[in-house]
């Protein structure tokens, strides 16, 4: 479980093709001082395992299934990621609950600049448009933002300085394909609901 408040971001150094399997080392000079093996990390919003560990850098696998879903299937070397170590009980929830289980990949459709702020309108990815609410959570590249405006198939964040100067967000363009994860309370209270008039 993580909180969406992104603590480093990554550099991918290697990258190796294993099948349909694919090996990450990223190079992370904050975050890996304090990973163990087997720890969960989430890079770029996807909850994955470390499985190697070097003085400034670790080493992670993302099966068939995360790179389907997920943008980690078109990373190269040089490729900057947001990463999250996972919660502790002592550790502050800044954002909102974030599982590291993504929805789905979106990608911009527009940004524009108010003020020091930036909004960025992103596609909602199909089979999503009911979790996605007005003034809701959401989480992209594993960042926790508010939804700002949402319409049929389009929903928007504003994205403030400091959450720019310190995500990938940073690196965004127009058609940057981005992960998704939709606020987990939503999908609970669905099947809840569901099971209930059943």
């Amino acid at each position: 479980m993580f909180s969406g408040i992104i603590e480093e971001i990554g550099q991918i150094l290697e990258i190796t093709r294993k099948d349909f399997d694919l090996d990450l080392l990223i190079k992370a000079l904050t975050i890996t001082p304090i990973l163990k093996i087997g720890d969960s990390i989430s890079v770029n919003g996807a909850c994955l395992t470390v499985r190697e560990i070097n003085h400034d850098s670790f080493k992670i696998s993302a099966a068939n299934e995360t790179l389907l879903l997920t943008n980690l299937g078109e990373m190269k070397i040089g490729s900057k990621v947001n990463l999250e170590s996972s919660l502790t009980l002592n550790k502050a929830i800044g954002g909102h609950l974030v599982q590291g289980h993504i929805t789905g990949k979106s990608f911009i459709l527009e940004t524009k600049n108010i003020g020091e702020s930036t909004y960025i309108k992103f596609k909602k990815p199909d089979g999503t448009d009911k979790y996605i609410v007005k003034k809701g959570y959401i989480a992209i590249d594993g960042t926790s933002l508010t939804i700002c405006e949402e319409q049929n198939d389009w929903f928007e964040v504003m994205i403030i300085p400091h959450t720019m100067n310190h995500t990938i967000a940073q690196n965004y363009q127009i058609g940057s394909m981005v992960n998704i994860e939709v606020d987990v309370i939503g999908r609970y209270l669905e099947k809840f609901y569901g099971a209930k008039n059943d």
